[in-house]
């Protein structure tokens, strides 16, 4: 249902509980100051109403550079579109490592990856996590016995709080006292060496399977480990929060 309303403003334009349909053409500028409604919306919701009237209306929009973030030489890694360069703040996207290694051996890990900071028409990113392709895990749980997860909540030496989940393949299928234990082995190893990393030497040991490799070692003493993958990291909270800058 739409309820007409009257403002001194605006004439005759109705909403609902989720979107407004703007009668009359608006300086797109006035659209985008209203707190209830933001670019992506406004294009969206406008389009098909304005088109049907036959009223011309776009929102100039800018192309800007998405650059990586320094631990992998600050590269290009796309273009995104954007009214202003606040809208850029905060978004994230998810790219293969390859694009920015050239190590095909990893394809399978995907990069998080988040706008913090924009100058010009750059957009930096930092890095917030990873993820592995769920076909690389299904993969490795196929071709093996027992799985074995993981979650642990651990802070780096740089006061990065970050989730970290790991999965692991038992070589043949034990009791849940023997997994179990390959858990608890696996856990305490990681618990050990993460709080001695910084964030960035984190996602290294993690991208080069160093921190796999350790967990697998320690875990192995209890019973044997086929297969181990660090599947997915996300940062929960940063101890020193940066400050978000705009510069045009």
């Amino acid at each position: 249902m739409f309820r007409k309303l009257k403002t001194s403003i605006w004439k005759e334009h109705y909403y609902s509980s989720e979107l407004m349909i703007i009668k009359r053409s608006l300086d797109p500028d006035v659209l985008l100051g209203l707190k209830w409604i933001d670019a992506q919306s406004a294009s969206i919701c406008l389009r098909p109403f304005l088109s049907r009237k036959g009223i011309c209306m776009a929102l100039k929009k800018q192309w800007y550079e998405i650059i990586a973030p320094k631990m992998f030489e600050e590269k290009l890694v796309g273009e995104t579109l954007a009214v202003e360069p606040k809208h850029l703040i905060g978004r994230i996207l998810q790219i293969s490592l390859i694009e920015l290694v050239r190590d095909y051996s990893k394809f399978y890990i995907k990069l998080n990856l988040q706008v913090d900071r924009v100058e010009g028409n750059k957009a930096y990113t930092k890095l917030v996590g990873h993820d592995v392709m769920r076909e690389r895990v299904y993969r490795l749980v196929q071709h093996h016995g027992r799985r074995v997860d993981v979650i642990q909540d651990l802070t780096t030496k740089d006061g990065v709080k970050v989730r970290v989940k790991t999965v692991f393949v038992l070589l043949k299928r034990v009791g849940t006292s023997m997994k179990d234990a390959t858990r608890k082995a696996a856990k305490s190893r990681i618990e050990e060496l993460v709080p001695k990393m910084t964030f960035e030497e984190l996602m290294r040991s993690i991208i080069s399977g160093e921190l796999a490799n350790e967990a697998r070692k320690t875990a192995s003493k209890a019973y044997p480990v086929a297969s181990i993958e660090i599947r997915k990291t996300e940062v929960l909270h940063e101890k020193k929060k940066q400050q978000i800058e705009v510069e045009m």
